[in-house]
């Protein structure tokens, strides 16, 4: 379930996450899946920057990897 991805992350569960390169801000209504990029930004994507940070962007694959913050 999503709570125990998000208590997973704020745990530091995994030593490394290799994940999309998370959106950047939120879109409105009107933009092309508008629902998915927010519910990814506000469910996986701002719990796991606020407990990991990005290691290595890799923008032609449209990844990042995570590590663990402090």
């Amino acid at each position: 379930s999503i709570d125990q991805f998000q208590a997973d992350i704020a745990a530091h569960k995994y030593a490394l996450i290799i994940a999309p390169t998370p959106p950047r801000q939120l879109q409105d209504k009107g933009s092309a899946f508008a629902e998915e990029n927010n519910a990814w930004l506000k469910r996986v994507s701002i719990p796991m920057l606020r407990e990991y940070e990005i290691l290595a962007e890799f923008p032609e694959g449209d990844f990042v990897v995570l590590i663990p913050g402090e």
